[in-house]
């Protein structure tokens, strides 16, 4: 609610919020793994990273509460990134760890390039005569 209210609200990290004990960790597997996974993926600024998942049809993500939040694009294009799926799960599939501690390329974007992202996933399925789904 706060964010929806102001302006001036801040959309703080699961760090910040431990950190300013506003949160207690858990003791779960998918708590370790993220710890892991976010040491891995953002070595040294993983308390800076703000998770949000990218919609085509402006709706949330539906396993994650029945309601959503749409940010404006202005104020986080410059400084955000996508990721093709959910980062634990990404580090799960492919055995990142301490022997295996990088990030193979071809598997995030810069915000303007985040259509070149999704397009050289989905590169199997598109043909010759699909019409784009952007009004455009």
């Amino acid at each position: 609610m706060h964010l929806l209210s102001s302006d001036n609200e801040l959309y703080a990290s699961f760090y910040d919020l431990v950190g300013m004990g506003a949160r207690r960790p858990e003791d779960t597997i998918v708590e370790r793994q993220r710890l892991l996974t976010d040491d891995i993926l953002f070595p040294h600024y993983r308390d800076k990273i703000r998770f949000a998942a990218l919609s085509l049809d402006g709706r949330g993500a539906t396993r994650w509460g029945e309601c959503s939040l749409m940010l404006r694009e202005m104020p986080i294009e410059d400084r955000t990134t996508v990721f093709e799926e959910n980062s634990v799960n990404f580090a799960l599939k492919r055995t990142l760890g301490v022997a295996k501690p990088t990030v193979p390329p071809g598997h995030r974007a810069v915000w303007d390039r985040r259509d070149q992202l999704a397009a050289s996933k989905l590169e199997h399925t598109l043909r010759s005569g699909i019409r784009s789904l952007s009004p455009e």
